[in-house]
């Protein structure tokens, strides 16, 4: 019994110790440094400059090309007839000559059925997507962080339970061996005791090893080291009328507006694709500087005195491409399928979470009075068996079996108070997706 007393001093002694090297956690804090330090967000932030460029990328055009274009070169005939041949863009050279060009072109789209705008649709799209999948990720993230952060609290508050649970049985198991050493019970009893407080032994070790497998959750989530000492704070309770649960619009939420936006690229990729059956036109214009000479390279450049300007307008229409383009179109059209199949998805099942959520914090809401009034019973329970059994007018053995029992219940409220919280909490993310718009 010594022994025993000197062991649960020796404890007490060391969690007071490392409680003054503990680093104290709470939500709030964990779920800012998630934010601020998540891959997914930096991605997805980094997506959205992407998309900038793209936008620019596509108003570039709407601008003229251009470009300069420097040739020189040296032909050498060799049958010497002095005749030169035009085939095709080929230019055959009768006699032997160097020749050197630079000239300046521009060209410039005049006109594509509005292949153009839609290019431009689709970037102003995309970024449209990309803000709307930043806001899932904040949302999502806030959620991964509220379930990880809640996991924790309820095994820190587990471990705190089982701590005193295991001392408590101990105590028990030492009163039920004295009891059957003095022959007032059977050997069963006392070998029962044994067995249930080795078991909340196990249990502890076992909740022990969860609570840090849960606190490196938090410490990935939030891309910082794990601590060594954590105790985690309780969340700060915001008091709510039943009827300030929001609802949810289906139309805001992020998902539709991804595949809202998704949805309309394709189908600007779709009419892209049937506009490339019609002409296109396109205007170019070219001043040249030209020199030859027949004899010496470098004197090519002493004659580079000719010069030219030319204006071209080219129209091409596509004839027959093998099908390609009409197998475009029909995947596109079946990818546009997919899409819409894909949204109902995706909103059925934050409509389903966020119903489940809303369930959940309705029937908190329900339970959330009593429970206040149950955890100050419990107390004032748990502090008159106390007093009773300072004063030695209880049962040693029932009061240890009573205290325990009221403290699982304690525990049970706590856990029910922490959910209450992370429901409630889902619920204003899902439904208010809390989050910044870029």
């Amino acid at each position: 019994m010594k022994r025993f007393i000197v062991t649960i001093i020796f404890t007490f002694f060391a969690s007071s110790v490392s409680s003054a090297y503990a680093d104290e956690l709470d939500f709030e804090t964990v779920r800012q440094k998630a934010l601020e330090n998540s891959f997914d967000v930096k991605i997805s932030q980094t997506d959205i400059k992407i998309s900038d460029t793209a936008i620019q990328g596509a108003k570039s055009e709407y601008y003229p090309k251009i470009s300069t274009y420097f040739y020189s070169e040296y032909t050498k005939s060799l049958d010497g007839n002095n005749q030169t041949v035009y085939i095709g863009n080929e230019v055959l050279y009768g006699n032997s000559v160097f020749q050197n060009s630079l000239s300046v072109g521009l060209t410039y789209n005049l006109f594509d059925f509005g292949i153009r705008g839609d290019k431009l649709k689709i970037a102003k799209s995309d970024k449209v997507s990309k803000i709307a999948q930043y806001n899932k990720i904040i949302r999502d993230t806030e959620i991964a962080v509220v379930e990880a952060y809640a996991k924790s609290l309820i095994l820190s508050k587990q471990q705190n339970l089982l701590t005193q649970i295991v001392a408590l049985e101990g105590e028990l198991y030492t009163d039920k061996e004295r009891l059957y050493l003095a022959g007032k019970i059977p050997q069963t009893d006392v070998l029962e005791e044994k067995i249930k407080w080795n078991e909340s032994k196990n249990e502890l070790e076992k909740v022990n090893a969860e609570f840090e497998k849960s606190i490196k959750d938090i410490a990935f989530l939030t891309n910082t080291d794990p601590p060594e000492n954590p105790i985690l704070k309780d969340f700060v309770f915001k008091e709510k009328e039943k009827t300030d649960i929001p609802d949810l619009n289906l139309e805001s939420i992020p998902e539709t507006k991804i595949y809202d936006a998704e949805i309309l690229k394709k189908q600007k990729e779709l009419l892209i694709a049937k506009k490339q059956n019609l002409p296109a036109f396109n205007f170019t214009t070219n001043y040249y500087l030209y020199g030859a000479d027949p004899n010496n390279y470098f004197d090519s450049y002493d004659n580079f005195r000719q010069r030219g300007l030319k204006f071209r307008i080219i129209a091409s229409l596509p004839i027959f491409d093998g099908f390609k383009n009409k197998s475009d179109r029909d995947r596109i059209k079946l990818e546009i399928a997919r899409l819409y199949t894909e949204k109902e998805k995706k909103v059925a099942e934050v409509k389903y979470n966020y119903e489940k959520a809303r369930d959940d914090t309705v029937y908190s809401n329900i339970l959330h009075e009593n429970n206040i009034t149950m955890k100050t019973l419990l107390k004032d329970n748990i502090s008159m068996f106390d007093r009773l059994n300072e004063q030695k007018l209880i049962d040693r053995s029932k009061y240890l079996q009573q205290k325990i029992s009221l403290l699982n219940k304690y525990f049970e409220i706590e856990k029910t108070d922490i959910n209450q919280y992370v429901s409630a909490f889902k619920v204003d993310v899902l439904a208010n997706n809390i989050g910044e718009n870029i």
